[in-house]
């Protein structure tokens, strides 16, 4: 009987090791052999194409940013995971793609923004990035941290590929805002125009909001078509305009546009600003003019 009980248990014994041992083997083969799936952004732009007296814009295609000497966009492929882990794992990389847009062919450069990050704090993983041209470098501000809860941010120098503290005294806040259409002439004749021609300036990029009416397009008899043809259909069809930081000021836009914007055969539009209280109609056909209007008329 005795023995029996023991020849029971043995067997049972053995039916469980193998049990686990099988369970285990299948775990490790499904480990193996899992199909890893990727996000991939490519990097790849097209149609670049600089204009303006002094090639102080850029067009082109696809998703990037500009500096004043650097055209950038990012070429990734990260395993497919929760959006809040950016670790890089095995197979995942991470490349800032510059363009050198004082070359003619634009020359092409790839820095490996994983390394050089960690070459600079090892302990953060990047999260989005800005690109900026700020007392004569050219940067990208990279958000850095552990988390999303906790972040800062950090430059990447596109000329040597290494990462530094913000220079002391940037202020993101107001690099942003600087060439922000909301900001350089929301109260003037010259938005009554833009509006018009859905031509909408945010946050150091110009793009053509087709989608606010059911034909859009840009009025055929403006400058801006006539002198950049090419440009303009391009612009209509959602391709975003960016100023080369540093080339193009708050005063250069406002010249520009009231240039683009005038009737063939006319230079410049007038501009103007219209007191709402009084109907007093002022001439500002500088940004300085504007910005002292501004001042005399804050809380309108």
């Amino acid at each position: 009987m005795k023995n029996r009980k023991r020849l029971l248990l043995g067997f049972l014994a053995l039916i469980f090791i193998l049990s686990v041992g099988l369970a285990s083997f299948y775990l490790w083969k499904s480990q193996i052999f899992k199909k890893v799936e990727y996000d991939y952004a490519s990097g790849k732009l097209s149609h670049i194409q600089l204009f303006g007296e002094h090639n102080q814009y850029v067009i082109f295609k696809g998703e990037g940013g500009v500096t004043q000497n650097y055209l950038v966009s990012m070429k990734t492929k990260a395993q497919v995971r929760d959006k809040t882990d950016h670790t890089q794992l095995k197979g995942d990389y991470w490349y800032v793609v510059t363009r050198d847009l004082r070359t003619p062919d634009l020359k092409e450069k790839k820095i490996d923004l994983y390394a050089a990050l960690k070459n600079y704090d090892s302990s953060v993983v990047p999260w989005s990035w800005t690109p900026v041209y700020y007392e004569g470098r050219d940067y990208l501000s990279v958000t850095i941290g552990k988390n999303l809860e906790r972040t800062r941010r950090a430059f990447l120098d596109l000329e040597t590929g290494k990462f530094q503290d913000p220079p002391t005294g940037f202020d993101f806040k107001a690099y942003m805002a600087e060439i922000n259409g909301s900001n350089i002439y929301s109260t003037t004749s010259l938005w009554e125009v833009l509006e018009k021609n859905l031509f909408i300036s945010l946050d150091w990029s110009m793009f053509f909001a087709e989608n606010r009416v059911e034909n859009p397009k840009l009025d055929p008899n403006i400058n801006f078509v006539k002198d950049h043809p090419d440009v303009a259909k391009r612009f209509v069809q959602g391709d975003y305009i960016y100023p080369r930081k540093g080339l193009v000021t708050r005063d250069s836009l406002y010249q520009d546009l009231r240039h683009w914007f005038a009737p063939v055969g006319q230079d410049k539009l007038e501009v103007t600003a219209t007191d709402k209280k009084t109907g007093e109609v002022t001439v500002v056909n500088t940004y300085q003019d504007y910005r002292a209007w501004e001042e005399a008329h804050k809380g309108q």
